[in-house]
């Protein structure tokens, strides 16, 4: 796994498990709960979904990063709240 959310794109090989995105990882989980009708020989419409459905939510995670916050446990003093950046690559 990287440090940084990455969408995806047609063409990624995704056949391959190298090929980390978050498109590829949505294609996975709705393939595994609705199989591709036959003949399903022209995949793409359904990549175009992963990839449309990848891109709201890391553009809505990365557009709204303030309503992450990271408490550290067992600090003396007042609890420290830390904003992340979300690095995002096409």
């Amino acid at each position: 796994m990287g440090n940084y959310l990455r969408i995806g794109a047609l063409s990624d090989d995704w056949t391959s498990s190298a090929t980390v995105s978050m498109a590829r990882e949505i294609e996975a989980a709705l393939e595994s709960l609705i199989a591709p009708l036959p003949p399903d020989d022209k995949p793409e419409p359904r990549r175009k979904l992963a990839i449309a459905i990848a891109t709201g939510v890391i553009n809505h995670l990365a557009n709204n990063a303030d309503a992450f916050t990271i408490q550290v446990p067992d600090v003396p003093g007042p609890t420290v709240a830390v904003h992340p950046t979300i690095e995002v690559h096409p």
